[in-house]
């Protein structure tokens, strides 16, 4: 930045390693230094929306990661802006919005056992229970090695949910 202060790559990188430090209102700051410089920088938009939803400003984080979708509907990591849109908006507990998310996740990866962790829970909060029990199914599906210690407390959840819906 000393010898290009006008290069907008430095700042991005800057905003990447405050990121990952946990130093997410810097990160904030050289994300937006990197738009003033390149305001169709779709990258940064979704880096500024990690930023935010990691400082639980679930409305700023979306908005960047509308942001993205809006100048590029086919942006590489489609799936990764879904899934944290789906995370954000169960983090305003607006749930219809957040299954509407995972489900576009799944039509992608429909293996993905978190998406169908995530789903289940957004279901069942909205008291969607037969959802939610199809999902925790789902993720039991495809859940892998790395999921163990989850699996048998969402087995647990699925024999409750079924016992709800029983008459």
């Amino acid at each position: 930045l000393e010898l290009d202060p006008i290069y907008a790559g430095a700042y991005g990188n800057r905003g990447l390693a405050y990121y990952w430090k946990g130093e997410y209102d810097h990160a904030i700051s050289n994300f937006n230094k990197v738009l003033e410089m390149n305001p169709m920088d779709e990258r940064t938009y979704a880096n500024l929306g990690d930023a935010y939803y990691r400082k639980n400003e679930y409305d700023k984080a979306i908005f960047n990661y509308c942001k993205v979708l809006e100048m590029n509907p086919g942006y590489p990591k489609l799936a990764e802006l879904y899934c944290f849109l789906g995370l954000a908006y169960s983090g305003k507990c607006e749930y219809e919005k957040a299954i509407y998310y995972y489900n576009k996740l799944l039509e992608i990866y429909p293996k993905d056992p978190e998406a169908y962790y995530n789903k289940a829970v957004a279901c069942e909060k909205s008291g969607a229970i037969e959802e939610a029990l199809k999902s925790y199914k789902g993720f039991v599906q495809c859940a892998t090695s790395q999921h163990s210690s989850y699996i048998e407390p969402v087995k647990q959840k699925i024999k409750e949910l079924e016992q709800k819906l029983s008459p």
